[in-house]
C-alpha cells in the first residue's frame, strides 16, 4: 500500500467523521430547539453589509450584537440565524439598521443560554452530504489504487 493510497484513506476517514459530527450536531440542536424561550433583548448594534466573493459572487453578512438577561444574567447573542449562522447567499435585501437601545426578541436555550439566535431557521444538511460524499469518492480512489 503506497502513501496516496494511505492519505486518501485517512482524508475518506476524516470526511465520514466530519459529516458524522455536523449531523450529531443538527440533531443536538434540533432536539433544544421545543425548548427554546423568547425574550426581549436590547441592540448594541445590528447591521447588514455585503463583501463580494472569490468567484465574483455577492454575499451578505449581518453582524449582531444584542443583550438580553436569563436567569438574571445578562448574555448576548451574537447570531442572527440558529443553524444558518449569520451569512445570507443568494443575497436578497438586506436586513433594514436597527438604533442602538432598541427592542428585539431572542431565542435562547435556557439550559444554556449563550445557544441564542434572532431567527430559528431550517437546518441544512448539505455540508453533512458534500462531506459523505467527497469521503466515498476518496475510499473509491484508494479501492481502485489497490489493483
Amino acid at each position: 500500500m503506497g502513501f496516496a493510497q494511505i492519505m486518501l484513506i485517512v482524508v475518506a476517514a476524516l470526511s465520514f467523521i466530519a459529516a458524522a459530527a455536523t449531523v450529531i450536531d443538527i440533531r443536538r440542536t434540533t432536539a433544544r430547539m421545543p425548548h427554546m424561550v423568547l425574550t426581549t433583548a436590547r441592540v448594541r448594534k445590528l447591521t447588514s453589509r455585503k463583501a463580494n466573493t472569490r468567484t465574483g459572487g455577492v454575499v451578505a453578512y449581518t453582524d449582531v450584537d444584542v443583550v438580553f438577561t436569563a436567569n438574571g444574567k445578562e448574555y448576548t447573542c451574537s447570531t442572527l440565524r440558529l443553524f444558518g449562522g449569520n451569512k445570507h447567499q443568494p443575497v436578497r435585501d438586506p436586513l433594514p439598521e436597527m438604533p442602538a437601545g432598541k427592542e428585539v426578541g431572542v431565542y435562547y436555550d435556557p439550559a444554556k443560554p449563550k445557544r441564542s439566535a434572532l431567527m430559528i431557521d431550517k437546518p441544512s444538511s448539505f455540508v453533512a452530504a458534500g462531506a459523505a460524499v467527497f469521503g466515498t469518492f476518496c475510499a473509491v480512489m484508494a479501492a481502485t489504487q489497490f489493483n
